[in-house]
């Protein structure tokens, strides 16, 4: 009898730890890991891909000096043993290939601890750190200008127990225009304890780097992973993307549909001599339905151009407002991406008339919609990036999981010109669909207590040798003891 008491409790935690792997699985499945590494902390000894450097002057910048991870000189470079990805995030065409990434470590403190630290390849070298300071979660940057970008304060009773395992984490979204960083720190039940977030415009156009941890001992890092933001694209469940147009040379044009056109046009242009002027706004939705409502903690719309050249030209990005007229799936009174052409089929196409939140020539209805900021455009076939705190806010005050984006240009230019911006849609056959990148905030703690009591529960009693040896060879992750 009590063999089989013993048997069936053992069961019982193997359908436990079958169901915390199974959660644990889809929780990181949408996340895609470029690099990870555990590091051999009982050991101390360095992973293989790091160098040992001695002396404290022998590299002049980041590097591994004595086991420690630590900075020296005016002009800091990573050597190339270190972590490099640039070859991951980088196909080497233009400029505008941008880093999006997020590099997280779990560590246990025995010793001085920053954090983790980043650097890119832009104009001057752009290093970015995510460290804590005493009881601050800060973020630090070197060269493009010095300083502390960001701090919050981690409230008395969440902070570091000695010998607890923590997490902290970076993010780094490049724009054209701003680049949003951002740092998180979680104790060891994965409880959100600190957040901080900056908009830097000092340190334009990142395309690659290398990063690391920094820490008074290596041994007290137990993992280190890069991976990417989660994205959906206007080509995912009710998401469209077309453009509409309203110009004084031909009538027609303000009822016309451009929903099966494989790139979206932005332009304003008037001339004087003849007299005539030209408007074409884009429309974006996205459907971000598959994220849940997890809260934002950094996004960028990204578009690919096509066709033209924009380079200096400036334009301005609007979200429809949630709840506004036009604001919802299409057929439930959202608008309607359309077929092309004057037929009004499907009924309710989008056109300039009944465009949601239009108004005139390169205006947009500010009851309707929200300024979410401007970016510049850029060279033919280039990533551009676009990115805010505006555009943080305006996602997480969403409530329907469909936002849609408006984009116009900001200063008219010549009717015939070609300073428009022109770009892929998800119509374009070997295209770039337009794409929204977001680092999310996990749910509440639930899972992480729920593994955290389940391991409670193996520790208070003694298993049979043969089964749970089973249990934890097929579960290494989870039966730990």
């Amino acid at each position: 009898m009590r063999n089989e008491t013993q048997q069936r409790q053992c069961a019982q935690r193997l359908g436990l730890a079958a169901i915390v792997c199974a959660l644990l699985m889809v929780s990181t499945s949408s996340a895609a890991v470029l690099y990870d590494t555990t590091f051999p902390e009982s050991t101390g000894i360095l992973p293989t891909s790091w160098v040992l450097i001695s002396g404290s002057n022998a590299d002049p910048g980041w590097h591994v000096d004595s086991g420690n991870y630590v900075y020296n000189g005016t002009s800091p470079a990573f050597p190339a043993s270190v972590l490099d990805f640039a070859t991951v995030f980088t196909d080497g065409s233009t400029a505008g290939n941008l880093v999006e990434a997020i590099y997280s470590a779990q560590f246990s403190k025995t010793g001085p601890l920053t954090g983790l630290v980043a650097h890119h390849n832009a104009a001057g070298d752009v290093y970015y750190h995510a460290r804590i300071n005493g009881n601050n979660l800060e973020i630090y940057r070197f060269n493009g200008g010095t300083g502390l970008l960001a701090s919050a304060a981690i409230a008395p009773a969440d902070q570091y127990v000695t010998g607890q395992t923590w997490t902290i984490a970076m993010t780094t979204l490049g724009g054209k225009d701003a680049v949003q960083v951002g740092a998180l720190l979680y104790d060891e039940n994965g409880k959100l304890v600190a957040q901080a977030r900056t908009t830097d415009n000092n340190a334009l156009r990142l395309t690659s780097g290398t990063a690391g941890v920094r820490g008074g001992d290596t041994s007290s890092w137990e993992t280190f992973n890069i991976s990417t933001p989660k994205s959906v694209t206007t080509a995912v469940g009710n998401g469209a993307d077309t453009y509409v147009e309203f110009r004084t040379d031909a009538a027609s044009s303000a009822i016309t549909n451009f929903g099966n056109a494989t790139t979206a046009l932005v332009k304003a242009g008037v001339d004087i001599s003849p007299a005539r002027e030209i408007y074409r706004k884009s429309y974006l939705r996205f459907d971000t339905s598959a994220f849940g409502h997890a809260p934002v903690f950094s996004a960028s719309l990204d578009l690919q151009t096509n066709g033209n050249n924009s380079t200096g030209v400036s334009f301005t990005v609007y979200g429809l407002n949630n709840g506004a007229t036009g604001d919802a799936a299409p057929g439930s009174g959202g608008w309607i991406e359309g077929n092309g052409g004057t037929d009004n089929s499907p009924a309710g196409e989008i056109t300039w008339n009944n465009a949601p939140a239009n108004s005139t020539a390169n205006n947009v209805d500010l009851a309707s919609a929200t300024l979410l900021g401007t970016f510049t455009g850029g060279v033919n076939d280039e990533q551009l990036r676009f990115t805010s705190e505006a555009l943080v806010n305006f996602l997480n005050a969403d409530t329907n999981n469909l936002v849609t984006f408006i984009i116009v240009q900001t200063t008219a230019g010549g009717f015939g010109a070609t300073n428009f911006l022109q770009f892929d849609t998800k119509e374009q056959s070997g295209g770039v669909a337009p794409k929204l990148s977001l680092v999310l905030i996990p749910e509440p703690t639930s899972l992480a207590l729920f593994v955290t009591m389940l391991l409670a529960l193996v520790r208070r009693r003694r298993e049979p040798v043969a089964v749970c040896a089973a249990v934890r060879s097929k579960y290494p992750s989870v039966m730990r003891y």
